[in-house]
């Protein structure tokens, strides 16, 4: 509408949920020219009417047809399509000023990733480090004095992280990097020590993302490998194993307790229970100390170790004795430019001498699939299918006879 001397104005009516504010609800003419500062100089105005007091006042931001008002009134008004005619709501509310520092933390390089629980603030940072900081020192002005930890956690920068449980020691938290991995830690504030429980891969990108569902049961990771991966917190997956009709592990551990299984056809009653590891349980420390005990206890009876896991015991000492012996053998051959101040082992790949026989040798191998010539390689025949290990010992064998170096062994 129209006023005084050609200027507009429009009736307005000012609103506000908070009540201590509050003024009349009729309807008053505003030119259209006034912003938000004049606003609040004529909404001022108002309120000590109402109120018969001279305290003082905040200032306030207005909200007009759902939009947070920035210029004149007649503006806003007219870039909304809104007509001048009729009464115009305009929503008022305390102006709170801007979040200011209230400390630095400093980081030795860019910080990718917070998140805080209650009593501690946990960062990460792009020089592969996790920091533990006391919310209580930082609400008290502490600064780098609230700084609890820091941890060398990942291979690569740390790009997100988040609390698993925040609430009570031992406190545990996971943290994810552009080395392809999660980490879940668990850190006790008490001795302020820090221990990796679990590294897991599976991702074959940078993993940016990771959250905790609510009961703490499952972690969800993103990646750059456009997958979204879902992971257990505790050993769940361990009581699935015992429980399968055709475990994949050889693990003799398994095998015995499926066995002892059979008992339920006697009369025994045997239950699986699953306790979730490091979620602010308290029979968590119980287990954890009764598993310690059955490492000190003179008492414990020892599993006997299975036919298969003492024949791969045995093929690794004889190798390796078998190698330190062959290379002791070679150090006193004349095999090469090889010297006493040289390191012991010989690489016929490098000899200069006996140039043709390492090249018949050398294609005879590959005809084999056999891509090395390390002497103690072939002689051991380490690496190749046993179909193929005697074709390659008796080459070698033939190559040392022809160089003469076969008696000097």
């Amino acid at each position: 509408m129209a006023g005084s001397g050609g200027d507009e104005s429009v009736l307005v009516k000012f609103v506000t949920k908070q009540e201590q504010y509050a003024v009349s609800g009729a309807p008053v003419l505003v030119d259209v020219q006034k912003n938000a500062a004049k606003l609040n100089e004529l909404l001022h105005v108002f309120i000590r009417q109402g109120t018969q007091a001279s305290r003082e006042l905040p200032k306030f931001e207005f909200v007009v047809e759902g939009q947070l008002l920035v210029g004149k009134l007649g503006l806003h008004l007219e870039e909304r399509e809104r007509s001048l005619e009729g009464v115009v709501e305009v929503e008022y509310l305390e102006k709170l000023p801007p979040p200011t520092p209230k400390d630095s933390l400093h980081h030795d390089d860019w910080v990718s990733t917070v998140h805080a629980s209650k009593q501690w603030l946990l960062t990460g940072c792009y020089d592969n480090t996790l920091h533990l900081w006391s919310m209580e020192g930082l609400a008290a002005g502490q600064g780098d004095r609230a700084h609890r930890l820091t941890i060398p956690a990942h291979r690569a920068p740390v790009k997100a992280v988040t609390w698993l449980n925040g609430d009570t020691s031992p406190y545990s938290f996971i943290s994810t990097s552009i080395d392809q991995t999660a980490v879940v830690w668990v850190w006790r504030s008490e001795t302020n020590a820090v221990e990796c429980v679990s590294e897991c891969y599976g991702h074959t990108q940078s993993v940016e993302c990771v959250a905790v569902d609510e009961k703490k049961e499952y972690f969800a990771t993103g990646s750059w490998d456009n997958l979204l991966k879902i992971w257990t917190t505790d050993s769940l997956s361990s009581l699935h194993l015992l429980l399968s009709r055709h475990p994949r592990s050889s693990t003799s551990l398994v095998h015995t307790i499926q066995r002892a299984l059979h008992l339920t056809n006697e009369g025994w009653e045997i239950a699986f229970q699953w306790v979730p590891s490091h979620a602010g349980i308290p029979g968590n420390e119980v287990a954890d100390s009764a598993a310690r005990m059955a490492l000190t206890d003179v008492n414990t009876t020892p599993f006997p170790l299975p036919l298969s896991a003492a024949k791969r015991l045995i093929s690794r000492v004889c190798r390796s004795t078998w190698n330190n012996t062959l290379g002791d053998a070679l150090r006193i051959t004349s095999m090469g430019h090889y010297r006493s101040d040289f390191p012991p082992a010989v690489d016929t790949e490098k000899c200069p001498r006996f140039h043709s026989h390492r090249l018949v040798l050398q294609s005879q191998l590959l005809v084999l699939n056999v891509a090395t010539c390390y002497l103690p390689t072939l002689l051991a025949a380490a690496g190749v299918p046993p179909s193929r290990q005697h074709a390659v010992i008796r080459l070698t064998c033939a190559f040392l006879r022809k160089t003469g170096q076969l008696p000097r062994l």
